[in-house]
This record gives C-alpha cells, structure tokens and sequence, in this order.
C-alpha cells in the first residue's frame, strides 16, 4: 500500500498533475488485453484457441504485468520503478504494453477459420470448386452421417477428420 502510494506521489510530481489516479487508470485500460490462448482439448488434439478476456482477468492481467515488469525495471526503490511503468503503460510504452502486443499476435496467429461445405444431398458432383479447395487446405475436418465418404479423397493425409455426427439419440461427441 505504501509502494503504491509513493508511486502515486511520484507520478504526480513528475507529471505535474492533480490526477495521478488517472494515470493509473489509463495504465491498467492500455496493458489490459482484449484476447488471449486457451488450450483446448479436441478430439485428441490440443488446440491454443483464441478467446475474448473479460472484464475482471483484463483488469488482473494488466496489473500482474505492470507489477512484473516494474519488478525487472532499474531503479532504487520499487515505488520509483511502479512509478516509472505505470507512466510509460500510460503512454502505450515499456514492458507491459510490449506483452499485451505480444499476446494479442499470439491470440491472432491462432485464429482459425471456419467454413461450411456442402454438395447438396451429399453427391461429389455437386460439391463447388471452392468447396473442393476448402477441403484440400483444411487441417480438421467435423462431418456427420450426411458426408459423402467419397468426399474424403479431397482431404490431405494430414487432415484430422472428427466424427460429430448423431443417430437415433445417440451423440458422438459431448457438446460444451
């Protein structure tokens, strides 16, 4: 508490402002990220899957990093260095802000597309160039009953094919 305090002070001498409170805040919106990488189970592979983060884990990112990277900074005392961050985060500048970037090209190298392909009542005929391509450059593939197994030609050896499929009631894989 008196770390944080002092830093306040600081920051208020330094920029010579009434609303050092405001400098924080600022701080804590510019570091906070937007998204992040969850690893996820599916079908027997793990996936890092890009998800929104809310509200409150912004809020304890953001001072975790800032907390962090003050840590690592030069300085005499940790209030100069929390000073010395929370002013450069403020500015979209230092170490924190740097690790939000970082996880947000993370979550974005992530993204994953998906597209629906269909060849009407399931004839290989009807199915699209553009669906036939889709096909050729997917890395999982979910398909029910419906799928034409002749469509599996399309796929590379590599692709993952899971079954997501439901007959009679029964489902084949868990719905979250």
């Amino acid at each position: 508490e008196k770390i944080f305090y002092s830093s306040l002070d600081m920051i208020k001498d330094k920029l010579k402002t009434d609303a050092p409170l405001d400098i924080f805040k600022k701080a804590l919106d510019n570091v906070g990220p937007m998204l992040e990488v969850k690893s996820k189970r599916i079908g027997g592979a793990t996936y890092q899957v890009p998800i929104e983060v809310s509200r409150d884990r912004r809020v304890a990112l953001a001072m975790r990093w800032i907390l962090l990277y003050s840590r690592s900074r030069k300085g005499k005392t940790m209030a100069t260095r929390l000073a010395a961050e929370l002013i450069a985060a403020s500015n979209k500048e230092g170490s924190s802000i740097k690790k939000r970037e970082d996880t947000h090209k993370m979550a974005e190298s992530n993204k994953g597309k998906v597209v629906l392909v269909g060849a009407g009542p399931g004839d290989v005929g009807l199915l699209t160039l553009n669906g036939k391509q889709w096909l050729q450059k997917a890395d999982v593939i979910l398909y029910d009953h419906l799928v034409n197994p002749d469509m599996v030609r399309f796929t590379q050896k590599s692709t993952e094919m899971i079954y997501v499929g439901k007959k009679e009631g029964i489902a084949s894989i868990e719905q979250e």
